[in-house]
């Protein structure tokens, strides 16, 4: 072999040499790609469902926090007097649940536990099994033709209030009843109280339940609570994302040290800020704003039904004849002061739902800073 052809020879050989080692760096750097997607994508996935988590817990625990308190207030508002605004003060309310407590014990302060999230639960699965039987004929709802077809839905949405009147009003009895007389000490009881209110619509000439004076009062109370609270939230959320995104503005503008880690924690499929502190605490915060809010609107009408509920149960004297009979009573008994019994318990429920907000976003933005300092490290 000549010295040429070995030249060329060794030529090619290390030609063959570089294209395999850049067949091999370009798939080990395909395999790092994929792995770490696939790592991100665990990573993602794993801070989304603890997002979740964290939203969940916090809502639960506004709940069983918040709900003594509650019970508390729907007490002082079905049984209130002309003066129990003037004594119905937060030092109050707590001395009322904590006597309560040692008397009675825990189980005492839950009464009633629950029963508002079985009536929401059954109002869900009414309104989504009736939407989808009713798309089947008609199409959507709310483009349904022709009109009479959509007034036809909203009558029938209201159906599901005459089993949920029952539910509640035997639910403000648990809570408003004395551990000493107790209209209702176990689950039969409460079934037949519940039967027996149920039993009421269709025997109209009995007693304790006047459809026009209690059960129509209800019905478009709830409704009323229901669109004032999603027309509510909806505000609030819009000025405090609009509030969030400001402050971002000009604190970027300001401060630009973490910037290269912020834009890679904030990256979304979309572009969107995937921040968890900024993707779930809104949601919650302003759940909870709109709903402090629409109560505090409907405070006076909120106390106006818990009267005509408790009526015919033994636990007051008062008698009312229906809705403007009981304003025009406790207006002339008490002044505008009358609608607003319990105030206290409502002060409390206010600050232990701060401190459970406060919680919350501490605990977003730990998430937060720890999901910044892992994308620290792997740069």
């Amino acid at each position: 072999m000549s010295r040429t052809q070995r030249s060329m020879l060794r030529r090619h050989e290390r030609e063959y040499r570089r294209s395999e080692l850049r067949v091999l760096t370009t798939f080990r750097q395909l395999t790092h790609a994929s792995l770490t997607k696939a790592e991100g994508d665990k990573v993602k996935h794993k801070e989304t469902m603890t997002g979740i988590i964290v939203a969940i817990g916090t809502m639960m625990a506004n709940y069983v926090v918040c709900f003594p308190i509650v019970v508390s207030r729907h007490t002082s508002q079905a049984l209130s007097t002309a003066s129990s605004w003037q004594y119905d003060t937060p030092v109050y309310c707590f001395r009322v649940l904590h006597n309560k407590y040692q008397q009675h014990g825990m189980r005492s302060l839950y009464s009633g536990f629950g029963l508002g999230l079985l009536g929401q639960a059954l109002t869900s699965t009414y309104e989504t099994g009736l939407s989808r039987l009713f798309a089947r004929v008609w199409g959507k709802p709310r483009a349904a033709h022709p009109r009479s077809a959509q007034w036809l839905y909203q009558g029938l949405r209201l159906l599901i209030h005459i089993p949920l009147y029952p539910l509640f009003r035997t639910a403000l009895i648990l809570r408003v009843q004395s551990a000493d007389d107790a209209l209702i000490s176990s689950a039969g009881d409460f079934l037949r109280h519940y039967r027996d209110d149920l039993a009421r619509f269709w025997n109209v000439g009995g007693t304790g339940l006047t459809l026009w004076s209690t059960f129509v009062p209800f019905c478009l109370f709830n409704v009323v609570t229901e669109k004032a609270m999603l027309v509510i939230y909806k505000r609030i959320y819009r000025a405090w994302t609009r509030k969030v995104k400001k402050d971002e503005n000009s604190d970027d503008k300001e401060d630009d040290i973490d910037e290269k880690a912020d834009q890679e924690y904030h990256h979304h499929d979309e572009g969107a800020d995937a921040s968890l502190r900024h993707m779930y605490y809104p949601e919650i915060a302003c759940g909870m704003l709109s709903s402090i809010v629409t109560r505090t609107l409907c405070y006076p009408s909120d106390t106006i039904i818990f009267k005509l509920m408790i009526q015919g149960t033994g636990f007051t004297t008062q008698t009312y004849a229906g809705v403007m009979d009981c304003a025009t009573q406790m207006y002339r008994a008490g002044g505008v002061l009358a609608f607003f019994p319990g105030w206290g318990a409502v002060v409390l429920e206010l600050a232990a739902g701060y401190l459970i907000l406060e919680a919350s976003w501490w605990v977003y933005t730990y998430m937060d800073h720890r999901a910044k300092a892992r994308i620290r490290q792997k740069q």
